[in-house]
């Protein structure tokens, strides 16, 4: 996201951006559009050297500039995205390494953290996975804070 000016408004690197980038780049080359393939190829290849934890089964919310931090944070969110962008790019590729990512994203929050909860489903969590259901609460207008 950016301001009006064009200023980006986080000076972060998001798994949420990220994912948009690899759905467009995908849907672009499954339509055969020009650059499109090279863009799904770079986009996917981010989204899973940088995001992707395979000891959580979900992606980094976040990263410093330098790919040197990541945010103490797990969300659902930036990873419900990262479900539909990874499905889209199984769509396109067959490769059933992005299913089967798909898959482990839904086991993570589903079966794992809701079935955990009782099957409330949380939306944010903290490093430890510790859920963080009043989670920005103090700023309502941040695009993170829960809603009613």
């Amino acid at each position: 996201m950016s301001s009006l000016d064009g200023t980006p408004s986080s000076q972060r690197k998001r798994a949420y951006d990220t994912c948009f980038v690899a759905l467009a780049a995908s849907a672009a080359a499954t339509a055969g559009i020009p650059g499109a393939d090279e863009l799904t190829a770079k986009a996917s290849e981010v989204l899973m050297s940088r995001f992707w934890s395979n000891d959580a089964g979900a992606l980094f919310e976040s990263w410093d500039q330098e790919f040197a931090e990541p945010e103490p944070y797990w969300g659902a969110n930036a990873n419900m995205h990262a479900l539909e962008s990874i499905l889209a790019l199984y769509g396109h590729t067959r490769n059933p390494g992005w299913r089967d990512r798909a898959l482990r994203i839904a086991e993570t929050f589903i079966n794992v953290r809701a079935r955990s909860a009782k099957w409330w489903f949380n939306e944010h969590y903290g490093p430890d996975w510790t859920p963080l259901p009043d989670f920005n609460l103090d700023n309502p207008g941040d695009e993170s804070t829960p809603t009613e």
